[in-house]
């Protein structure tokens, strides 16, 4: 007996001690070594179904009590598992009893295998779902993501854009933007060559230091790009003060060239883009924007408070000749 039969068959014998009925799931889910591109193979894995105040809830005492984290298991306990809803669950767990996804209409395996699988962060976190919501998506040069949100929990989000060589994936620099909007977040992200990508996104509260893994794409680009895109950094300030960028959204800026900067942020008393002078943009109520010749090998744009002496980062471009 495998450990996550043990979990499942104790959580089974507990619950039946104190008069709660229960059941062992068995089934397939999408695990810390979950590839979207192979094949799910033989059920992998047991959870549980108990039967509370008349209605039946879904269980898994195992992912609850902890995950796996690069080959070593970790102790972590999450409430998620403890009864979530089922047409949350179903995007990890499918049942080979279809009986048990507790859905009015069942998902089938085919569309469970499709499904971007989200993380019990995704939801603790108070992310509510994402365009595309499929795991494997087939893209050129430019990726749009949409991530919708509670506004009500105070969240931030941050991804990884990774290539694949072969062997091993590398990191793709500036290869994604994020912005947080009223209710949802979008994120840009720039194939730079044809090939296979992944696209990891991490989310966190407010209150916590820590990022923790909400879901993961993996992108096929068929087609080198025209031209080479970069993505422009961000400082931290950038989610802090809940700015919006509306120009530029790519790079990297060309040297010589006069571009239009158009940049959103409440309660800000000035906004300048660094080249080899600051050059302020012009205010309209939270709008600032501005045309800017591109003269120095890196662009940066910066933001004042009223009664502040001195700048804060927002954003950093880089700058081709």
């Amino acid at each position: 007996m495998c450990i996550r039969d043990r979990y499942s068959e104790l959580y089974k014998r507990m619950a039946e001690e104190l008069g709660v009925e229960a059941n062992c799931v068995s089934g397939w889910a999408k695990g810390a070594r979950y590839d979207p591109e192979a094949p799910l193979g033989p059920a992998n894995h047991d959870w549980n179904a108990v039967k509370v105040g008349g209605k039946w809830y879904l269980v898994d005492a195992a992912w609850g009590a902890g995950n796996e984290i690069r080959g070593k298991y970790v102790r972590e306990y999450s409430s998620y598992y403890f009864g979530p809803n089922p047409g949350r669950l179903i995007r990890s767990h499918w049942p080979a009893d279809e009986k048990w996804q507790l859905l009015t209409a069942n998902v089938s395996k085919e569309n469970f295998e499709a499904l971007l699988k989200y993380n019990g962060d995704f939801y603790d976190c108070g992310l509510l779902s994402t365009n595309p919501d499929t795991a494997i998506i087939q893209q050129r040069e430019i990726v749009n993501i949409v991530i919708n949100y509670d506004p009500a929990i105070n969240m931030q989000v941050k991804a990884k854009l990774e290539y694949y060589n072969g062997h091993t994936y590398t990191e793709a620099s500036n290869g994604w933007f994020v912005q947080k909007l009223s209710t949802y977040f979008h994120c840009t992200l720039a194939l730079s060559k044809r090939g296979k990508y992944r696209a990891t996104f991490y989310v966190k509260l407010a209150t916590q230091e820590n990022y923790y893994s909400a879901f993961a794409y993996i992108i096929h680009c068929d087609q080198d790009a025209k031209r080479h895109k970069e993505l422009p950094s961000v400082y931290k300030d950038f989610s802090a003060t809940k700015a919006v960028l509306h120009a530029p959204l790519t790079g990297p800026l060309k040297w010589g060239s006069v571009v239009e900067f158009k940049v959103q942020i409440c309660g800000v008393k000035e906004v300048v883009v660094q080249t080899n002078s600051l050059v302020p943009l012009n205010k309209d109520d939270d709008i600032f924007a501005g045309k800017v010749e591109i003269d120095s090998e890196e662009v940066a744009v910066y933001y004042m408070y009223p009664g502040m002496t001195s700048y804060s980062g927002l954003l950093q471009y880089s700058v081709i000749k």
